[in-house]
């Protein structure tokens, strides 16, 4: 090996070191911390509340009885509870956590497709309009987009794992 080469040889495994060091966890980011110890439980409650929708609504017999829809309408009014405590959460702007605050937008965009699909699902227990259902439908397809991403990446950015997805 040529003398220059091997000067060279220490020199690139200390950068590759700390390279390495410095991949072997990305910080967290505070706010995703804090964010989690502040609402955590309330977006494990929100996304509870939702299953227990889903669950109730697929139990629905066809044509669905007077009794099964409102016993939907309660659930349904418990979770938009849960969404509206969601919808209120501030949103961070700190640029230097862009990261988080990015997932809290995502969040907050989704908390407000899942009450507006609420919305429509209280209005199916009403109307039996299956307009009403597919509103619904659609609308929690985009909460589940947006909140699913949004909490994930709190969650990942605090290095922690069960996020309350919906």
């Amino acid at each position: 090996m040529p003398a220059a080469a091997r000067r060279r040889t220490p020199a690139l495994a200390a950068i590759a070191a700390l390279a390495l060091s410095g991949c072997a966890g990305a910080p967290t980011e505070p706010s995703s911390g804090t964010f989690i110890s502040h609402h955590g439980a309330e977006a494990a409650a929100a996304a509870d509340a939702e299953h227990v929708v889903e669950r109730r609504l697929a139990a629905l017999s066809q044509p669905p009885a007077t009794a099964q829809l409102e016993a939907l309408e309660g659930k349904i009014a418990r979770a938009r509870r849960r969404f509206l405590a969601a919808s209120r959460w501030e949103i961070s702007e700190n640029g230097e956590e862009e990261n988080t605050g990015q997932a809290e937008t995502e969040l907050s965009e989704g908390t407000q497709q899942m009450l507006k699909g609420l919305t429509a699902l209280r209005a199916y227990t009403v109307s039996r309009s299956p307009a009403e259902l597919a509103e619904y439908r659609l609308r929690l397809r985009n909460a589940r987009a947006r909140w699913n991403q949004g909490i994930s990446q709190i969650w990942f950015l605090a290095h922690r794992r069960g996020a309350p997805t919906i």
